[in-house]
């Protein structure tokens, strides 16, 4: 298969994560295809080695995570598609060269909301509060998950019944309990694969110290998750 010049698997439903070793089909010079599968877990860097490659179809799976900086060593690239995944980058660099040969890319991931936070306090209800992805398309929601200990389980779940929803409250939390949130994935319908695809798992974020800001009715902690202690009135 070394020899191979071009490299088709797309349409086959086709689950698991891309080999590494696709990396090796340097020789592959009109492109690879392997979009409207089913694939997961994230992007090979070692796909960066193929650079005489001309295309490059990742759409329509279940990739997620950080795109990976060597596609930017795909010199001979004129086509990359990579939407309706859960992947993103934190590198301008690399998001100037997706967007440049897959315009629009970043809206159609479907990837965790930023900006989570208890946006308001009363009693033993909260409201937690974020800033919603922007891509909308093919329905889906938002889901809280909430428990007692730090790192799971987490047990307890609220949802929203869109992902336009900026905010949810949460009602009902046990007096003198310390609750951990955490930001599930919202989940989407395509039948642009026909499948049903959960949406992105970002990196795993562990609770961190931080400053305490303390209310007559809740003392609250900003980490990830966040952790809230709910109080009885006075």
């Amino acid at each position: 298969m070394v020899n191979l010049t071009l490299f088709k698997l797309n349409e086959n439903q086709l689950t698991g994560s891309i080999p590494a070793s696709f990396g090796n089909l340097t020789k592959i010079t009109t492109g690879m295809w392997l979009e409207n599968n089913m694939l997961d877990g994230s992007v090979p860097a070692t796909l960066g080695n193929l650079t005489k490659a001309r295309r490059l179809s990742l759409d329509r799976n279940r990739l997620v995570g950080p795109l990976p900086s060597a596609l930017m060593d795909m010199a001979s690239l004129q086509t990359l598609t990579t939407q309706y995944n859960a992947l993103f980058t934190d590198d301008a660099a690399l998001a100037a060269f997706i967007e440049n040969l897959d315009p629009g890319w970043a809206d159609t991931q479907t990837v965790a909301p930023t900006g989570f936070q208890v946006a308001q306090a009363q009693q033993t209800d909260v409201r937690l509060a974020w800033t919603p992805i922007a891509y909308t398309g093919d329905g889906g929601f938002y889901e809280i998950r909430y428990g007692t200990s730090p790192g799971g389980p987490y047990p307890s779940s609220v949802r929203t019944a869109d992902k336009v929803a900026d905010s949810i409250w949460l009602s009902g939390l046990t007096p003198d309990t310390t609750y951990y949130f955490i930001r599930s994935p919202s989940r989407r319908r395509t039948t642009r694969n026909r499948t049903t695809s959960r949406a992105c798992r970002r990196r795993k974020s562990r609770p961190r110290h931080c400053p305490t800001t303390r209310t007559r009715r809740t003392a609250i902690c900003c980490a990830r998750p966040i952790r809230v202690k709910a109080r009885r009135l006075p």
